[in-house]
């Protein structure tokens, strides 16, 4: 049986499923890429609808970020068994906004999407797999994905409509969005220690909240989480992923959850 190179490399990509794997590849690509060749880059103008001290605190999360992974694998998880793409990752394009690292990049390699079919964009990137960009105005043509997925990034938007409304412009048709928010607010100890208050005031509540943001290209919901209806103590993220309909109007429906 032959291999081709993509396949080999895939084969091997499913060794990061192991988590320490995947950290330990994203800090020697990390160490390599940033600390020894120097290839950071850095958005010029983060522009108005970015929150203040986005850049400096995504600086300085960098490294962090590679070890918070799993923040991201609430939704690469269930993405990647969706029944209508589970068939065919190694063929969708899929656009990771605000990764910070490549871990995310890699996360979505070892679930099965293919590594050349995978972009990042953020406002700072040590690699050649993450443009520089802001998600409010991406400079991708329409329909360029099948796949946009967006963990924890509308935090730092001051509108969060217009980061939405680029990410349904760049997918395409009956193409998947996958989006998170954090689980909260930053507590004044913490935002103290730190020395300011990253990200903007605006705080989604509910699944609907976040939802509504998207209307009316929402169609299918094919996995949500909804801590707003949870009895007992409240946490966790806010998340969805639903296909995009390019047709305004339809009415959109849960699968499952």
């Amino acid at each position: 049986m032959r291999y081709t190179i993509s396949g080999a490399i895939r084969r091997l990509g499913r060794f990061m499923l192991v988590v320490e794997v995947l950290h330990l590849v994203a800090y020697l690509r990390f160490a390599w890429l940033y600390l020894f060749r120097r290839k950071l880059t850095v958005a010029g103008d983060a522009g108005a609808s970015v929150a203040e001290n986005t850049i400096l605190h995504n600086l300085k999360g960098m490294r962090r970020s590679i070890t918070r992974v799993a923040r991201s694998n609430v939704l690469i998880r269930p993405l990647s068994v969706i029944p209508r793409i589970q068939t065919d990752l190694v063929n969708k394009t899929v656009l990771s906004i605000g990764p910070r690292s490549e871990a995310e990049l890699l996360s979505l390699m070892a679930h099965g999407f293919s590594w050349e079919n995978i972009r990042g964009v953020d406002l700072i990137s040590y690699s050649p797999r993450i443009d520089i960009g802001d998600m409010h105005e991406l400079a991708y043509p329409d329909n360029s994905f099948d796949v946009v997925i967006a963990s924890r990034v509308l935090g730092y938007s001051n509108a969060p409509g217009k980061a939405a409304a680029e990410m349904v412009r760049v997918v395409r048709d009956q193409g998947l969005v996958a989006i998170n928010t954090g689980a909260g607010k930053l507590d004044e100890a913490r935002a103290s220690a730190i020395g300011y208050v990253p990200g903007s005031d605006n705080e989604f509540r509910s699944l609907q909240e976040l939802l509504d943001l998207y209307e009316p290209h929402v169609d299918q919901v094919y996995f949500c989480n909804d801590p707003s209806q949870e009895s007992g103590p409240k946490g966790g993220p806010i998340l969805a992923i639903f296909s995009v309909s390019k047709a305004a109007g339809r009415s959109h429906g849960v699968t499952g959850q």
